[in-house]
C-alpha cells in the first residue's frame, strides 16, 4: 500500500515550506530514514527522511516549489505499484491554506505542457522556472536569466503558487492586497517580501488586485 509523504510541520508557526533538492530519484529504492528531499523553512534547512521502505513512485512537488504543511510531496510504494492520484487532496489543502492566509483561491490555470514528468510547472510534471532554490542558494547566471518568468508556476490542482514571506502575507491581509497580483508585478523568480506588498499597496491605493 502506498505511503504519502507530506510537507512536515517543522515548528509551531510553520504553515508552508519550500521543496529543495530531491535526494532520491523516482523509481529508486529507499529504506526507512533514507533522506528523500531538502526542506527549506524560514528558520532552517533540513533533510526529510522516508517514513517507509519501498520505491519512490512519484515526486509530486517539484524542486523550489512552496507548498502548505500537509501537502503531499511524494509517494512511496512497492515496485511496479501505480501511484495513487492525490490531486483532489492537494487541491483541498491548497484551498484551505489560501483561505487561512486570507487570499481567495485563484481560478485554475491550464498547464503549458504535458501533465507527466518533465512537462509544465506542475508538481510531478517538472520544476517551475525560478532562480532561487532557497536561503544561501543562487542559480548560475545563465540559469538565472533563463529562469526569470512572468507566468505563474502552479501547484497540483491548478492553483497558482504565490511565494511570500510570513511578514508579507500578514501585511497583505492587513492592507487588503492580493498577493498573486504582487507576485505578478515582481515576477516569479523570487518570493514576495513585505516591502513589495507595501509598494504595491501604495501604487494601487491599498485595494486588492
Amino acid at each position: 500500500m502506498a505511503v504519502l509523504v507530506e510537507m512536515p510541520k517543522a515548528n509551531e508557526n510553520m504553515t508552508e515550506g519550500t521543496v529543495g533538492r530531491w535526494l532520491v530519484a523516482e523509481g529508486e529504492r529507499v529504506e526507512v530514514e533514507t533522506m528523500l528531499v531538502e526542506i527549506i523553512t524560514d528558520k532552517a534547512v533540513f533533510e526529510l527522511p522516508s517514513p517507509a521502505a519501498g520505491v519512490l513512485l512519484r515526486q509530486v512537488a517539484p524542486e523550489r516549489s512552496v507548498v502548505p504543511v500537509g501537502y503531499v510531496i511524494a509517494i512511496i510504494g512497492a515496485e511496479g505499484e501505480a501511484a495513487p492520484d492525490v490531486s483532489d487532496m492537494n487541491r483541498r489543502i491548497m484551498a484551505e491554506h489560501a483561505a487561512a492566509m486570507g487570499a481567495a483561491p485563484a481560478a485554475p490555470s491550464a498547464p503549458s505542457g504535458p501533465s507527466g514528468r518533465g512537462g509544465s510547472g506542475l508538481p510531478g510534471g517538472g520544476s517551475p522556472a525560478v532562480t532561487s532554490g532557497g536561503p544561501g542558494r543562487q542559480a548560475d547566471g545563465d540559469a538565472a536569466a533563463a529562469g526569470r518568468q512572468t507566468a505563474s508556476p502552479v501547484a497540483e490542482g491548478g492553483l497558482p503558487m504565490v511565494r511570500a514571506t510570513p511578514a508579507a502575507r500578514r501585511v497583505a491581509k492587513e492592507l487588503g492586497v492580493d498577493l498573486l497580483e504582487v507576485q505578478k508585478s515582481i515576477g516569479f523568480d523570487r518570493p514576495v517580501g513585505e516591502a513589495d506588498v507595501r509598494a504595491f499597496a501604495a501604487r494601487s491605493g491599498g485595494s486588492a488586485g
